[in-house]
């Protein structure tokens, strides 16, 4: 068993076994941002029981905020698939990954080259777009944090892109950049069915930058060994999480390639699946 400091953020003790990482949109929540009664329940039985839960998910921070406030999640959370990490306690981030300018640039001519034209999530919480080819339920989903140019050379010179990001749209539109973008190396690529939007999603985050090195981040910022990791996830951007953890959980019907990398599989969050984490706690 190991000693864990937290920094006086939680009144936990110091022999915690279990780290909690949990996605959001198809894992937690449903319809939005519904939680079941049963999985609400375990994540309040979780707090009692001092066990920390970290959320990881590809959402902004000004997308969870709301929803962050209405359920009383005031710890942490790594966003953006692992580009950011946010202490909604003290209101501050306590890490951020941008890209490279070379693999900024490189990557922009690979979209322009595909004709495809990618949102770019800043670091301010917003997205930029130029005429973008993401779907019409990802951009009514971002709402008013949409920022519209006339080119996606105008990005503000003082903001960082943390993710290109474009979801919802027919496969084959996307396969001649993914296959770009992964030979070269270019960030950490997430594509994959999209249960949300429909058809399929690709999100390019920066190099060694995935909702695992921010779980990692994190544990490295508070100086916390868990001994054990249990992940719950159900989709492409939830890969290197359910692989790095010591425990997986996925929602059912999941593609293929994550069910397989399942320890557990639990029900959708419509039926409260997420609440069979107490089974192994």
């Amino acid at each position: 068993m190991v000693t864990l400091s937290y920094r006086g953020l939680y009144n936990l003790g110091v022999n915690i076994e279990t780290l909690v990482v949990t996605d959001l949109d198809g894992t937690l929540w449903f319809n939005g941002e519904e939680i079941h009664s049963d999985s609400l329940a375990a994540v309040k039985e979780l707090k009692r029981r001092n066990i920390p839960l970290l959320v990881a998910t590809g959402r902004r921070l000004r997308s969870v905020v709301e929803a962050f406030r209405r359920y009383e999640f005031r710890g942490q959370a790594v966003l953006l698939n692992g580009s950011l990490g946010y202490c909604f306690k003290r209101s501050e981030p306590f890490f951020l990954s941008d890209f490279p300018d070379a693999n900024e640039t490189r990557l922009r001519e690979i979209f322009n080259a595909c004709s495809l034209s990618p949102c770019l999530y800043a670091d301010d919480s917003y997205v930029y777009v130029s005429s973008p080819t993401t779907s019409i339920g990802h951009l009514e989903a971002i709402g008013a944090d949409l920022i519209e140019m006339d080119n996606l050379g105008l990005f503000p010179k003082d903001r960082k892109v943390l993710s290109f990001c474009i979801l919802g749209i027919e496969k084959s539109l996307l396969q001649e950049a993914e296959s770009i973008i992964s030979t070269e190396s270019l960030g950490t690529v997430a594509y994959y069915e999209d249960k949300l939007f429909g058809e399929h999603s690709l999100m390019v985050q920066p190099p060694f930058t995935s909702k695992w090195t921010g779980v990692e981040k994190w544990c490295q910022y508070y100086d916390i060994v868990p001994s054990q990791v249990i992940a719950l996830g159900d989709a492409g951007n939830d890969k290197e999480l359910l692989k790095g953890a010591d425990i997986a959980m996925v929602v059912e019907d999941s593609e293929d390639y994550l069910m397989e990398m399942a320890d557990y599989v639990i029900p959708p969050p419509s039926k409260g699946g997420w609440a069979k984490i107490l089974d192994l706690v």
